[in-house]
């Protein structure tokens, strides 16, 4: 029976609790960011200066064992590979890592809830920390700052939102998140094998390209609305045949009026079937109630006064 669902009650809950449980990530992962720049400040001058004699402060010690480098992973400070993600190295670069992890995290957040949300965050920012490593493993210098995490949140508004137009700061004219991915990911190639890198870590923004990719790709059933690789995996006969498997994950392909029609669910005799309001319920779930269309906002409508006159 209808009535016997537990969420009938507010057919919304559960992805109005998503949205807001993203949008929580986000703001946790933003004071964090800037609780960790303010307890850990970069070492100033006259402090790198004492460090390069051999008389290093406490506040350098510390820095130093929170911050990845090679020496770190070689003595097993594996610790590393997360806490340089939340340092960074002046203001600036505070700012706009964080100002892309509003912007793009408000995007995909809602979406995709805070448990997923943190996985491709974290498992982003490794990524590009392991990347980074693997062609700097005999260099004494380090990395830290969260936009391996960033350009892997960037490839998962690409991957669910490709089409959603963005105005960024540098760039006053509207862009498609996917054209915005395409065009970063050419930059931090040519700029990685270029012979003026400076001091930004182009791999660990590659890296979070790739991990949040793969975090997608393998992990959520393939159910993106775009994937940059498809076309490659098509060719190379890779991935053919494979089934989505079942479970839980969201899926963002878009849903049709046709959809609705050719369904079997629907209206019988008058009255809202269980199956088509299962449907709706779990678009709703997956893409917030914006999705639906007012023929199935109708539908919804149907059947709460159904509800109601059963409970009478």
């Amino acid at each position: 029976m209808l009535s016997d669902r537990n969420y009938m009650g507010n057919p919304f809950k559960n992805s109005q609790d998503k949205a807001r449980s993203g949008l929580k990530c986000v703001f946790i992962l933003l004071g964090i960011n800037v609780l960790m720049y303010f307890l850990l400040e970069p070492p100033t001058k006259e402090q790198m200066y004492q460090y390069l004699l051999g008389n290093p402060s406490e506040h350098v010690k510390i820095y130093n064992l929170f911050l990845l480098t090679p020496d770190g992973i070689k003595h097993f400070y594996l610790w590393q590979l997360i806490t340089t993600m939340f340092m960074h190295g002046s203001i600036g670069h505070l700012f706009m890592n964080m100002f892309a992890l509003f912007m793009f995290g408000t995007m995909v957040a809602p979406i995709m809830g805070m448990r997923r949300f943190l996985w491709m965050y974290m498992l982003s920012g490794i990524a590009g920390n392991l990347l980074w490593l693997a062609f700097n493993f005999s260099s004494g210098g380090g990395i830290l700052g969260a936009s391996g995490a960033v350009f892997g949140i960037l490839m998962t508004a690409a991957m669910l939102q490709p089409d959603r137009e963005v105005i960024l700061l540098l760039l006053p004219f509207p862009m498609k998140v996917k054209t915005l991915v395409i065009i970063y990911a050419i930059l931090e190639t040519v700029s990685q094998f270029s012979n003026a890198q400076g001091n930004i870590a182009h791999l660990g923004h590659l890296g979070g390209l790739i991990g949040a990719y793969l975090y997608l790709k393998f992990a959520y059933n393939y159910q993106v609305q775009w994937d940059p690789f498809q076309a490659l995996w098509k060719k190379a006969g890779l991935f053919k045949g494979m089934k989505p498997r079942k479970g839980k994950g969201w899926k963002v392909k878009s849903y049709d009026v046709k959809d609705y029609q050719k369904s079997d669910g629907g209206y019988k005799d008058g009255m809202v079937t269980q199956k088509e309001l299962d449907r709706i319920l779990d678009k709703i779930s997956e893409h917030t109630i914006n999705s639906l269309t007012e023929e199935e906002r109708n539908t919804l409508k149907r059947a709460r006064e159904q509800m109601k006159s059963q409970k009478r």
